[in-house]
Parts: C-alpha cells; structure tokens; sequence
C-alpha cells in the first residue's frame, strides 16, 4: 500500500486494486490489467502509481486517462514472493525469487546470486534501508533477515571490500512481513 495522505493505492493479488478517490475522499474498486499478484507499489503524490507483479512486470497508473500502461515489456520466468520498488518512476526495483536477488534497472532484471549457507524456506517480505536491501526470509518457524550491500564497504584498513550479504536470526516464532524506514532508520 501507497498512501500519501490524498492519493492512495493498495495491491495484492486479484484483479482490482484500491484506489483512493482524492476529489470523494474515499476508497474505491479499479481494475488491474496485470494478471500477476502485485507485490509493491508507489505513487508520484499525483495521483499516478507504478506497481511491480510477481513475474517483474511493471505497470504505471495514468490518473488523468485512466489507464494503465506497460513498462519495458519485462516478464521474468522465475515466481517473485517480494518486491519493492525505488522511485515513482518505475526505473528502479528490487524483488527476490528463485533463490536469487533481482534488480531492476536500465530497463532490465539482472539476478543476484543469494549465497548459499543462507537457506531458507520462503522470503516474505523485502524493502531498502539505507542503501540495503533487506530480505524478511522463513525457516521452517523462525524468521531472519538477510541483508544485501549492494555497493563497495569501505573497511577499517581504508580498503574497499565488494558487496556482502549478513544474516540476521530472529527470535523463534516471530516471520517478517514488511519494512519501512527513513534513512539509517529501518523498522521490521
């Protein structure tokens, strides 16, 4: 869900999508041409919003057609179970599926490769924190984060060391299901 106080949309699977109606001040029903569940969305603050599907494909909501439009013609082959994207524009997205890490960007899907010591059963959610990308993953259970630096570390040697991933374990029985945050600030 996107919600800036006026406009407003919220996604999931099925398809429609809610829609806030700014002028009426409510909640309404609009259709969704994407037959994929949609995993994220964000708006402009102008009543247009981009969305992401669980095959990658990215859809933009024109607000003064009222109609949706297709962007970059991308679909993945792979089922993605999270996703956020960056901007309001649509060029920039993350999303996890497959095993791997997906980045939108350029026009394209690139994977990450998700290292191996880190198994998990099923991610559930995802979101960006400061330059990270975090990863809410299941074991069995017991939920984790997983933690993806996408961009040079700079080390305590004044070295640079290339992008890392870190495991965080939760306590038993608590799965992460979103994230939100505001620069270093991140919340689970």
């Amino acid at each position: 869900m996107w919600f800036d106080g006026t406009h407003g949309m919220a996604v999931g699977y099925g398809n429609d999508v809610l829609l806030r109606d700014a002028a009426a001040g409510m909640w309404k029903k609009e259709y969704s041409p994407s037959i994929e569940t949609l995993l994220s969305v964000v708006g402009d603050g102008s009543g247009a919003f981009v969305t992401v599907g669980s095959r990658g494909s990215l859809y933009r909501w024109d607000p003064t057609k009222k109609v949706w439009d297709s962007l970059y013609q991308t679909q993945l082959s792979v089922l993605l179970t999270a996703a956020q994207l960056v901007n309001p524009a649509g060029t920039e997205a993350w999303a996890v599926g497959g095993n791997k890490l997906w980045h939108f960007s350029g026009g394209a899907w690139a994977s990450i490769n998700i290292p191996s010591q880190y198994a998990y059963s099923e991610a559930t959610s995802l979101g960006t924190v400061d330059g990270r990308v975090v990863v809410g993953v299941r074991t069995n259970k017991t939920g984790a984060l997983l933690v993806y630096f996408p961009t040079m570390v700079a080390l305590a040697d004044g070295g640079m060391a290339p992008a890392q991933w870190v495991w965080v374990p939760w306590r038993d029985r608590q799965i992460p299901r979103g994230f939100f945050g505001d620069g270093a600030q991140g919340y689970a």
